[in-house]
């Protein structure tokens, strides 16, 4: 039981397609092209795509064109 109650506690660990094009207000189907194309870190669980958080912000600080300093 205290596994399930991490585990939606955890939730927004992994996201969606749907829940990062929300986030960046970019269409789906730029995500799925990323995914397909192998650009963003990504695991399909049944039918779905997912996309874990820590690897997305990894991604992102790797691939950014604006230095962070």
């Amino acid at each position: 039981m205290n596994n399930i109650k991490e585990n939606l506690a955890n939730q927004k660990e992994y996201l969606s397609v749907a829940d990062m094009a929300a986030e960046f207000g970019i269409h789906e189907m730029t995500f799925y092209r990323m995914i397909r194309d192998k650009k963003i870190p990504a695991f399909k669980i049944g039918s779905q795509w997912r996309v874990r958080r820590a690897d997305l912000d990894k991604w992102l600080e790797d691939n950014c064109s604006v230095p962070t300093e």
